[in-house]
């Protein structure tokens, strides 16, 4: 099927599609026109990447399990599931803030134990915003 049609049964914009050829990630097989074909493998794939992504992972990353042997592959999945992990620690603990702000009895933030302790953690590393791990 034709780039167009590919692009409408993944719910997703023509030009991601090229974008991931571009990177390498997704290589369609091209007629003697020069069109893309795109078969149901690769829309397998083109899932699979849309789901890679969702988690985090670059085009790169992405591309890098792809040439990957088990045991790599096996490694780079386990440190995108402990950046996960990371992620999710620092969102509970910026919910759990904004629950207590929410509630909290004193009048300026730094008078408030519990809301200087975040403050105090969000500024002991320069990778994190907001309580919030920054990843590329």
């Amino acid at each position: 099927m034709r780039i167009g049609e590919a692009a409408a049964r993944l719910s997703i914009e023509p030009h991601v599609l090229r974008h991931w050829e571009e990177a390498g990630v997704l290589v369609p097989r091209r007629l003697r026109s020069g069109h893309r074909d795109y078969d149901e493998a690769s829309l397998d794939w083109a899932r699979l990447i849309k789901v890679a992504q969702g988690t985090g992972m670059s085009l790169a990353e992405i591309r890098g399990l792809v040439a990957a042997d088990q045991d790599r592959r096996r490694t780079a999945i386990a440190s995108q599931r402990d950046r996960l992990r990371d992620q999710m620690t620092a969102l509970r603990t910026a919910d759990d803030f904004l629950a207590h702000v929410g509630d909290c009895v004193h009048p300026v933030l730094s008078q408030c134990p519990e809301c200087s302790a975040f403050i105090a953690y969000c500024e002991s590393a320069p990778s994190r915003r907001y309580g919030v791990p920054i990843t590329s």
